[in-house]
């Protein structure tokens, strides 16, 4: 395992660069940590953004005290392309978060990955999304545990 990558603090209102995502954690081996952070997405148009966070080849994320606001997708624990290394690493370790107003992806989660949600809240999905909406959503061997959320 390699050294941790760690974001703490401040506000993201988009990606770096239009149509991408506000972060995205790579695995197998990197741990993605990140703490009192707050993803603003609310006015960032829809064609600049697609995830605000997403994991991506198995990626290992860990997310304390983190806020989003608005974004068409919030979450997307495995994104597909690594359906291998997302069944075998990756894992979503998500406490004390808050999602608001994010069109869906509440979190995701596909291909194996696990995602754990600890007093996390999750208020008003779907409002500016009409694609798929919704909230959580685990498939393909993936699952999301939610402890007093």
């Amino acid at each position: 395992m390699s050294l941790p990558r760690t974001v703490y603090g401040g506000v993201s209102t988009g990606p770096e660069t239009p149509g991408g995502d506000g972060l995205a954690a790579y695995g197998p081996r990197t741990v993605t940590e990140v703490r009192q952070r707050v993803y603003d997405f609310r006015r960032c148009p829809k064609a600049d953004q697609d995830e605000v966070l997403s994991g991506v080849d198995g990626a290992d994320v860990r997310l304390s005290g983190v806020v989003i606001l608005g974004g068409i997708k919030a979450i997307l624990a495995g994104n597909g392309d690594h359906p291998g290394n997302d069944a075998r690493y990756a894992r979503w370790e998500i406490e004390d978060c808050v999602i608001i107003g994010a069109g869906r992806r509440c979190p995701e989660a596909q291909d194996g990955t696990t995602v754990t949600m600890r007093r996390c809240w999750v208020h008003d999905f779907g409002q500016d999304f009409d694609v798929r909406s919704f909230g959580a959503w685990a498939h393909r061997g993936a699952r999301i545990i939610a402890e007093d959320c």
